[in-house]
């Protein structure tokens, strides 16, 4: 499934009318959703790598998108768990070999972590 995030792009201090698109796809979506909790965890490769201020905004972007979303037991989820990946071989190895991750769950928040 691809997504894309539209990013306004400044030009000398004033928004600039056109969008820069940041493309993606998303590997792997899985949502689990009991009276304990509710669990939400995305695993995004990139077409193309992305400086850190470019993976924070990404981060940020999919993490609201994550807490809007509807649930049945936990609005918003109790566990989220997002992390980026550079490429398929990186997604495939052993899920350590994130670029960019943000996590939160019932007792903490854990925020954005980069490599």
């Amino acid at each position: 499934m691809k997504r894309w995030l539209m990013i306004p792009m400044v030009l000398f201090g004033m928004a600039y009318p056109k969008q820069a698109r940041l493309n993606y796809d998303v590997a792997e979506l899985k949502v689990y959703d009991v009276p304990f909790k509710t669990q939400y965890s995305e695993r995004i490769l990139l077409h193309k790598p992305m400086d850190q201020a470019g993976l924070k905004h990404l981060l940020n972007g999919l993490f609201d998108a994550a807490m809007r979303g509807s649930y049945k037991y936990h609005n918003p989820p109790t566990h989220i768990f997002i992390y980026i990946y550079n490429s398929k071989a990186d997604l495939n190895r052993d899920g350590s070999s994130w670029v960019g991750m943000i996590s939160r769950t019932m007792d903490k928040n854990e925020g954005i972590q980069l490599k």
